[in-house]
């Protein structure tokens, strides 16, 4: 399934969100894997070609985003989660990058990028802040319109910068997250127990950063502990 974004597209947030969640995988497979789908195994050396990639660093106003950069043909852009960087691609984008020139980048404060000063309603660091940033790096780059993907907290990212700027957005995909509404309109004691740090950070500074910060070797730990492995 395919999300064609338009400038006169009437669509309501809400119903919005809920589709990209329901066929965010349907959309990645269909739309970006379709050479794949019948793939031989005379197109592994083509593949291994496009493992080669190039690193840059982007200057946007106050700030300098990390990229690397595969392939060739119609413009991606490929957004990590927490607590990753664009290095989480590595296996995906050369696999992308016969028929696409892939952009894989590091969000604000993650990886190579830079950090930013925050603020007191921590604008700087939301999703909205963020996503505009990532405009303005294609921008940058010559890609007025892109298919965009965004994992985890990258999801985030990715939807509200389709919400924003939709006349930028191709088709959109998102992975492993859910709007934060459904997430909140569905929480029970479960939810409070497995979701507590992000429960936590919703508390006013700077409490959530004083019990991290005490915390933080343990709490990181157990949480990276968590995360797949990458494939042997």
């Amino acid at each position: 399934m395919r999300f064609p974004m338009t400038e006169n597209a009437d669509i309501e947030r809400r119903s919005l969100l809920r589709a990209i969640t329901v066929a965010s995988g349907t959309a990645l497979s269909s739309a970006l894997l379709p050479q794949h789908v019948a793939a031989q195994p005379a197109d592994r050396a083509a593949a291994a070609d496009s493992g080669h990639f190039e690193t840059a660093e982007i200057k946007t106003g106050d700030n300098t985003i990390f990229i690397r950069r595969y392939g060739k043909g119609s413009p991606l852009l490929m957004v990590h989660g927490f607590p990753r960087t664009s290095l989480m691609w590595r296996y995906v984008a050369p696999r992308l990058a016969s028929s696409h020139t892939v952009i894989c980048v590091d969000l604000r404060g993650y990886g190579r990028s830079g950090v930013p000063a925050s603020a007191e309603n921590h604008y700087p660091y939301s999703k909205r802040a963020m996503a505009n940033e990532l405009v303005a790096v294609m921008d940058k780059l010559g890609f007025s319109r892109f298919d965009l993907v965004g994992h985890d907290r990258g999801g985030r990212v990715s939807y509200r910068l389709a919400l924003d700027h939709p006349e930028k957005v191709q088709r959109l995909a998102v992975f492993d997250v859910i709007p934060i509404s459904e997430g909140w309109g569905h929480a029970d004691a479960k939810f409070a127990m497995t979701y507590w740090p992000w429960i936590l950070l919703s508390q006013k500074a700077p409490l959530p950063e004083k019990y991290f910060w005490v915390l933080r070797a343990p709490f990181l730990t157990i949480h990276l502990a968590k995360a797949p492995s990458a494939p042997k």
